[in-house]
């Protein structure tokens, strides 16, 4: 299932869309894979604080295990099993929003889901 809230007027951002369009992509891949029968990704835009934009991912998986999460953003990183993956969704996405002065951070309980959190400036 999944579902997109959008907060209103979508905030006005300064950046590639087809480029920011492969980091959702990414992240929301992610979430699939990590998912399994009956799961959920939430998608929500708001504004941020600062006047930018607020992009979140979450989904309602197993959650990423403390000693995975310090790597998940490393080039060549896959916390799947070998030949599923080259390990590069999570790092591209985190190079795209971090190379448009953003950033992307990750929360998640150790056995439940994960929210992915994109912030743009104006």
């Amino acid at each position: 299932e999944l579902s997109i809230v959008v907060d209103g007027q979508p905030p006005p951002v300064d950046a590639d869309a087809t480029q920011l369009a492969v980091a959702v992509h990414a992240l929301v891949a992610n979430s699939i894979n990590a998912l399994g029968r009956n799961g959920v990704i939430q998608i929500a835009v708001r504004h941020s604080s600062d006047g930018g934009a607020l992009l979140q991912i979450a989904d309602n998986g197993p959650g990423i295990p403390p000693e995975v999460r310090p790597h998940i953003f490393d080039p060549f990183y896959s916390g799947r099993e070998a030949g599923r993956g080259l390990g590069f969704g999570l790092s591209k996405a985190w190079r795209i929003i971090t190379l448009h002065g953003g950033s992307l951070s990750v929360d998640s309980p150790p056995t439940d889901g994960a929210t992915f959190t994109i912030t743009l400036p104006q």
